[in-house]
C-alpha cells in the first residue's frame, strides 16, 4: 500500500509540473516549428477589425534542452498587419530551410508560398520576397 501511495504522489505532482509548463505557454502563440538549430514562432495579434501574425525566428545550442543564442524578428512580416503563416513546415532536403504558405489576414494578396532559409546566428534569407508578392 505505502508504494502504490508513492506513486500516486509521484503522478500527481509531474502531472501538476507539466501542467506549469504548458500553462507558460503564450496564449497568443499560432504557429511553432522547430527546425534544424532553429526555430520559428508567430504570435497572433488583433485589431478589432482582423487579425495577423508577428513572426520571429531563433537560434538555439545544439545540446538539449537548446538554449536561445538570438531571436530576430522577419521584417518583411511584422508590422504589416497582414501576413498569416497558414503553415511551416521543414524541408526534407535542408534542416536550415523552413517552407512557408502564406496568406493574407484581409485578403490584401493571394496566397503564396516562401522559402525562410536560416543563416549565420539569426540571420535569414526569405524567397521570394513577400514585399514583392504582396498587394
Amino acid at each position: 500500500m505505502k508504494g502504490f501511495t508513492l506513486f500516486l504522489i509521484a503522478t500527481v505532482c509531474s502531472a501538476t509540473a507539466a501542467d506549469r509548463r504548458v500553462a507558460n505557454v503564450p496564449a497568443d502563440l499560432a504557429v511553432f516549428e522547430s527546425f534544424g538549430s532553429h526555430r520559428l514562432l508567430a504570435f497572433q495579434v488583433c485589431s478589432p477589425e482582423h487579425c495577423w501574425h508577428d513572426v520571429f525566428v531563433q537560434a538555439l545550442t545544439n545540446d538539449f534542452p537548446g538554449k536561445v543564442l538570438c531571436t530576430a524578428p522577419i521584417v518583411e512580416f511584422n508590422g504589416s498587419s497582414d501576413v498569416i503563416v497558414k503553415s511551416a513546415r521543414q524541408s526534407e532536403n535542408d534542416a536550415a530551410v523552413l517552407n512557408l504558405q502564406l496568406i493574407s489576414s484581409h485578403d490584401a494578396f493571394e496566397p503564396y508560398s516562401a522559402k525562410l532559409t536560416m543563416q549565420k546566428g539569426c540571420g535569414y534569407r526569405l524567397d521570394p520576397n513577400p514585399s514583392k508578392g504582396a498587394g
